[in-house]
This record gives C-alpha cells, sequence and structure tokens, in this order.
C-alpha cells in the first residue's frame, strides 16, 4: 500500500485536525507520506496520533512539516 495524505491530512489516518483513530497493520509494504503539519501514519494536522500497532512487515512513513513520521500531527 503506498498513500500520500491531501491537504493537512496523514498518509494513512486522519485528516485536518483528525485523529489517527486505529491503524493495525498485520505485514505487507505499507508506504505513507503526511501532507502539511500532519504525520505519515496517525494524526493529520493538530490531530492526535489514535492507537497504532504494527505487527510486522516493512513500515515507511514520512511526516509533513512539524509532524511525526509516526504519530501525531504537527
Amino acid at each position: 500500500v503506498s498513500a500520500t495524505g491531501g491537504s493537512y491530512a496523514a498518509g494513512v489516518g486522519g485528516g485536518n485536525r483528525g485523529s489517527g483513530g486505529t491503524i493495525t497493520i498485520n505485514g505487507g509494504t505499507v508506504s505513507a507520506t503526511g501532507n502539511n503539519y500532519a504525520a505519515g501514519s496517525g494524526g493529520g494536522n493538530g490531530g492526535s496520533g489514535g492507537t497504532i500497532t504494527i505487527n510486522g512487515g516493512t513500515v515507511r512513513t514520512t511526516g509533513g512539516s512539524y509532524a511525526a513520521g509516526i504519530g501525531g500531527g504537527g
């Protein structure tokens, strides 16, 4: 899976001001890139990371400006 967030949104997770909710990855390859102020996986701009569980696989995440790769938005 390859995902890139829209305006102020996480690649996988919340949109602008949204939390990441519950994200579970059970293997495979995941590549996620957050947009401005948004996490790669987790919260959008201003949102919390939520609960993220990784049970294997290859996970590559890149946060947007001032945001975590995995976790909350900026």
